[in-house]
């Protein structure tokens, strides 16, 4: 180690303040442009992504940017309009079209209560249409099973067999069901997607959510009606509870065509039955048929605008910042004047004084491009989902 690099060190390790202000501006100068650029670009590519694997979306008129964003990225909007699957009949006689039906609404609650997550309410199709395979366990096959996401199981600490309950839909609506609990069968592998901070269910478990499927018990007790939902023990906890002794009462008094949806995913077989059934779409009066690429791409004209601005403001701050450390820079040489004359009366030439210098600011330059490495390292590695960083986004 040469004379300018023990001064350089001598002079960090006596201030120790001093280096770190200036190793934390340099490291966000350097994280915040990269990791906007890197979440616009994730953005882009899993929105992309997202919609080319969906053909169409059918749902209420609500806004095609909301009603997707919603039924593709789980961004729960507080109450999406239903409708029945007689409001589209006359789609369906027109053409053999094949669809998925979904209803998202409803949400499971962490053990303790305090964290969400989405319930997906769907047919079996929808495993197979997304292709999300089972790590562990087995697929829902009966109402109130559930099959949960792996990046939710893990932040959740949920195993096979734990329950989990659903959140009150509407908390001051007596008519509505109680809560329901639901029971773990299945965990998923790991998608990448937004399947995995979900729990995947039955789409009779809506029904039985919004008070549309009950059960008789087979005992008629003292005091009690027959009509009495689930099991009296689980209705004093204030939540119903489904298993083997009373899944088979359970029945609805409508028919599933008159049961309520929130979309359906439209699987049109050729390019003919796409183009008829947007062109159903635009006519009907209050239901419309999403393309979700030709939206996805209006959500990233926006995006990129919004990107744009905030490079742009990223842009001014690094500038300001710049100069100020410029500044910052000189009044540093005029302040150790005065120790770059006595290392020169000690026979030190200047040169070795500003060399000095320059491996202090190679030795901020390096801390704060470690430091910047660690905090992209969180979000590249261990950091956020799709879901999350729309729903920062969002907030």
């Amino acid at each position: 180690m040469n004379t300018s690099q023990q001064l350089a060190l001598a002079h960090l390790c006596q201030h120790k303040g001093k280096a770190s202000v200036i190793s934390i501006i340099l490291a966000l100068l350097i994280f915040l442009p990269t990791f906007t650029l890197s979440s616009l670009y994730l953005l882009q590519k899993k929105l992309t992504e997202r919609a080319q694997k969906t053909p169409l979306l059918l749902a209420p008129a609500q806004g095609k940017a909301e009603s997707l964003l919603h039924h593709l990225h789980f961004q729960l909007q507080d109450d999406p309009i239903e409708f029945t699957p007689t409001d589209s009949f006359d789609l369906f006689d027109g053409s053999p079209l094949d669809a998925i039906p979904i209803f998202l609404a409803h949400q499971i609650l962490s053990k303790d209560g305090r964290l969400r997550a989405p319930l997906l309410c769907s047919h079996a199709m929808y495993l197979e249409f997304r292709k999300l395979a089972i790590s562990s366990g087995k697929k829902p096959e009966h109402p109130a099973e559930i099959v949960i996401g792996s990046q939710l199981a893990k932040k959740w600490s949920v195993n096979l067999g734990d329950h989990l309950r659903t959140s009150p839909h509407r908390l001051l609506d007596l008519s509505k069901a109680h809560q329901l609990e639901l029971l773990v069968v299945g965990i998923l592998e790991p998608t990448g997607g937004p399947e995995d901070l979900l729990a995947i269910t039955p789409l009779e478990t809506a029904w039985i959510k919004l008070g549309l499927g009950h059960g008789h018990p087979k005992e008629n007790l003292k005091g009690v009606p027959k009509t009495l939902h689930m099991s009296i023990h689980s209705e004093q906890k204030g939540y119903r509870r489904i298993n083997q002794n009373n899944r088979e009462e359970i029945h609805f008094h409508q028919p599933k065509s008159l049961l309520p949806l929130t979309a359906m995913i439209l699987l049109p077989a050729d390019e003919k039955e796409r183009l008829y059934a947007l062109a159903w779409g635009q006519n009907h009066p209050t239901l419309e048929v999403i393309d979700p690429i030709s939206v996805t791409e209006r959500i990233l004209s926006s995006l990129h605008q919004l990107g744009d601005i905030l490079l742009l403001m990223l842009l001014v701050v690094s500038l300001t910042s710049l100069v100020l450390m410029g500044l910052f820079l000189r009044m540093n040489f005029i302040m150790r004047k005065r120790d770059a004359e006595i290392l020169e009366e000690m026979g030190i030439p200047s040169f070795t004084f500003a060399t000095a210098i320059a491996y202090e600011w190679l030795i901020y330059i390096a801390m704060g491009g470690a430091m910047a490495l660690i905090l992209m390292s969180f979000y590249w590695f261990g950091g956020l989902t799709i879901t999350e960083l729309m729903g920062v986004i969002r907030n």
